[in-house]
Parts: structure tokens; C-alpha cells; sequence
């Protein structure tokens, strides 16, 4: 999950279990653990970011974006809640949705890295490779830790053509986490002449 699902853990450490079952992608038990969290725990945001998550993974893209809404009605100007939003409207198809989201985290965050990457692959998803690439390079200026980053920024530039950028791109993404296996499988897509 591109909204720094990778680094995120819940602040009510009785979330643990339930959010344990969901990082080794037991979803089955996850899911049944989140909703259980959530009934027990209907105030804390956390919760439903995790429920959220757990139905994300699973491709249940509607029921993500109530788990994340809820979220977000409690902890409404968390950056986090609005970028999540935001990508569960673009799973949904609904691009114009998630850019206003994922700008409204920006807004209340202008730091906040997850919400500039899916806001430029919300501009890539709509054929705008050329306006996403200022915001990819906006992302990699405030976090170049993370493959994924690279890895967007890279698809944005094969699609515009230029294939020896593209390729370095990747590459950074494969400096990072040797194993991205979407950067790997971009590598080769590329034409081997650039």
C-alpha cells in the first residue's frame, strides 16, 4: 500500500495482533480480527485505518474506502486518513475523488510524501505522465528511501519515452529493495538499446 502502509503501526498497542495477522498476510484472520477491533474499539482511528487496510489488500476496494472514511471522520485532518481515501477512490476509478483527497492531504501536510506519489499516479493513471513527473520529483525530494517512489517516477518515463531515465530509475528502486519485483519486470519491458 503505497499511503506508508509500510512503515505504519497502530498506536493502540491492543491493535497489535489484529495488525500482525494483517503485515503476514493472513487476511482471513486479519479481517476478522480488524472488524473485531473495530467493534471494540469504534473511536480510535487506528482501527479502521487497519480494518481499512486488511479489505484494501484484498481488492475490497468499497469496503476499504468506508473503513478509511470512518477514519477519517475521526481524525479529520490527519494527512494519512485523507491519502488513504485517496487511494481507495483511484482502485475505484474515481480519479477526480482522489486527487481531491489526496490535495487535501497535501494541503494539511505539504511533507507528507505518500499523498504526492499517489497524487502524481492518479495524473499517470489519467495519461498525464508529463505532469506527474514535477510531483514524483517532489516525492524523492522529501523521502528517497523507498523503492516504490523510484519505481512510479520510472513507469512515468517509459511512458513518455525516455527509456534511459526509466532504466536508472528502476535501478534506484532496485538499490533499495533488490527484490521490487515491479521495477524488475520494468527492467525488462525497457528496450535494451537505451
Amino acid at each position: 500500500m503505497s499511503t506508508d502502509e509500510s512503515t505504519w503501526r497502530p498506536r493502540n498497542s491492543r491493535l497489535g495482533p489484529a495488525f500482525e495477522l494483517w503485515r503476514s498476510g493472513d487476511l482471513e484472520r486479519a479481517l476478522e480480527a480488524m472488524i473485531a477491533a473495530a467493534e471494540s474499539y469504534p473511536d480510535d482511528p487506528d482501527a479502521w485505518r487497519g480494518l481499512g487496510s486488511v479489505y484494501w489488500s484484498g481488492g475490497q476496494f468499497h469496503a476499504a474506502l468506508r473503513a478509511f472514511q470512518t477514519a477519517l471522520t475521526i481524525e479529520y485532518w490527519s494527512p494519512v486518513h485523507w491519502a488513504t481515501v485517496g487511494l481507495a477512490l483511484r482502485d475505484l476509478g474515481r480519479r477526480e475523488g482522489a486527487a481531491h483527497a489526496l490535495i487535501t492531504a497535501t494541503l494539511i501536510d505539504p511533507g507528507y510524501a505518500p499523498a504526492w506519489n499517489e497524487l502524481a499516479n492518479v495524473l499517470v493513471d489519467s495519461g498525464r505522465p508529463n505532469d506527474a513527473l514535477p510531483l514524483y520529483a517532489r516525492v524523492l525530494t522529501i523521502d528517497s528511501s523507498r523503492a516504490v517512489y523510484f519505481h512510479n517516477r520510472g513507469v512515468a518515463l517509459r511512458m513518455i519515452g525516455n527509456c534511459a531515465e526509466a532504466r536508472r530509475s528502476f535501478t534506484a528502486a532496485l538499490e533499495l529493495d533488490a527484490g521490487y519485483q515491479w521495477s524488475i519486470a520494468e527492467l525488462r519491458r525497457l528496450n535494451p538499446s537505451c
